[in-house]
């Protein structure tokens, strides 16, 4: 067994107060089987950029010849090209996903050079080519959090069990020298021995590199657009958690400001148990109210975001599920009278595709509305209060990270009033196609 790991840190400046753990999980994103091989096949195929960055040793061997000896050297070595068409997966209910990645293909090129070990020391250089087709790579995907160099982030570990391919072929240019041409078979013979173990350890690391482009949560953190000082936290709260059927990562969902990272509203004691796979579909995203109360909080704060002129909020905005909808509650002050006020809150979601961040937002509408000052129109303070977080309702919504790969906008929205929690709840396309 080898066990390859990653450790993604795309962005570990942020100045969090504290580790985050399995109970502060808030946020969770929940495919099936059939959700998780179409989710890694698109994951994959959108890496492939990367893999042909990956740095491979030089490789240098000695090679027989009888009369002589060459020391042989195999330099820049590149992945030119990796396609891995078909990725099979299996979700038993334990710690890592059973992954078999099938009819894969690979074609490296690297540069060749021998110097002759003895007089007259001949040398000779070129390059070369190996095309490995219809490779076969079965193995686990076990992933942790990173506690130390990046909190909140993955480890991702390929636990390699095994490589097969039908077929291989080494191809060589260059080479003049009268050594070169007249031992040709030897030196082919000699390579193939040497870079036998050497290919599958080059193809384990292509499809490393593409599995961690699944899980890469460098842009998880997102600063809001029109509150560049609110950020929305994406850490992980624990490694990938494997059920029988369906594999979960889950997130902490908490929003901060940067001027104050030691004010968190919400806490594990706040969050309530989350059913991860409550719907056979091939993706769910579940968000708990708290979420949405912590962003209320946060921006109430810090950003005065929910008073309308004239009018101060003196109880920031919190909202319960209920059914098919919700109840928004909040107090404000008008004319030195408190105001206590409920909304009726549609939940509502889209995307903004450029960035990669979806939304969920409330579309408000009157409730109810009391005070003891019985000379105000509450009627009309009512529908200027609706009117106004109307407005706010899309620059100061729930944001979470996507993939472009799947059209948020296609979900289905249910609101689960029992477990106080929002799903977005749909199917992966297949193709991988950009949206």
């Amino acid at each position: 067994m080898i066990v390859f790991s990653m450790i993604l840190f795309r962005s570990c400046e942020l100045g969090f107060p504290r580790l985050v753990y399995q109970n502060d999980t808030a946020q969770a994103t929940t495919t099936t089987k059939a959700g998780t091989s179409k989710y890694m096949l698109c994951g994959i195929t959108d890496g492939l950029k990367d893999v042909y960055d990956i740095h491979i040793p030089d490789i240098v061997f000695p090679i027989n010849i009888g009369v002589t000896a060459l020391d042989f050297s195999i330099k820049g070595i590149q992945i030119a090209n990796l396609n891995v068409p078909n990725v099979v997966v299996d979700l038993n209910g334990h710690n890592e996903v059973a992954m078999s990645a099938l009819n894969c293909s690979v074609l490296i090129t690297f540069e060749w050079g021998f110097q002759q070990s003895s007089y007259p020391f001949i040398k000779d250089i070129g390059t070369g080519k190996i095309i490995v087709n219809n490779a076969i790579m079965t193995g686990l995907v076990g992933s942790d959090v990173n506690r130390n160099d990046c909190p909140g982030h993955f480890i991702v570990n390929f636990i390699k069990a095994s490589i097969d391919y039908e077929y291989f072929k080494i191809l060589l240019d260059g080479g003049s020298s009268w050594i070169f041409q007249s031992f040709i078979d030897v030196v082919m013979g000699a390579i193939e021995d040497n870079i036998s173990g050497f290919i599958s350890d080059v193809i384990m690391k292509g499809v490393v590199a593409l599995i961690n482009n699944v899980f890469e949560d460098g842009r998880r953190e997102k600063s809001y657009a029109d509150y560049p000082n609110i950020i929305k936290d994406g850490r992980y709260t624990t490694g990938a958690l494997v059920g029988v059927g369906y594999v979960t990562l889950q997130l902490t969902g908490y929003v901060y400001s940067k001027s104050n990272y030691s004010d968190e509203y919400m806490s594990a004691s706040k969050l309530s148990k989350i059913t991860y796979n409550k719907f056979n579909d091939d993706i769910q995203l579940a968000v708990h109210v708290e979420c949405f109360n912590n962003a209320f909080y946060i921006l109430n704060k810090y950003e005065n975001a929910y008073s309308p002129p004239g009018y101060v909020v003196t109880a920031p905005p919190k909202i319960v599920f209920a059914n098919v909808a919700a109840i928004l509650s909040m107090q404000l002050l008008f004319n030195s009278s408190y105001i206590d006020i409920q909304l009726l809150a549609k939940p509502l979601h889209d995307d903004y595709r450029d960035n990669e961040v979806g939304i969920i937002y409330f579309e408000f509408s009157q409730y109810s509305i009391q005070s003891e000052n019985l000379d105000l129109t509450l009627d009309s303070i009512q529908s200027e209060i609706v009117e106004w977080m109307n407005k706010k309702s899309r620059s100061s919504s729930f944001q979470f990270s996507f993939t472009h790969m799947i059209d948020i906008r296609t979900l289905q929205l249910v609101v689960d009033a029992q477990e106080q929690v929002v799903r977005l709840v749909g199917t992966i396309p297949d193709g991988c196609t950009k949206i």
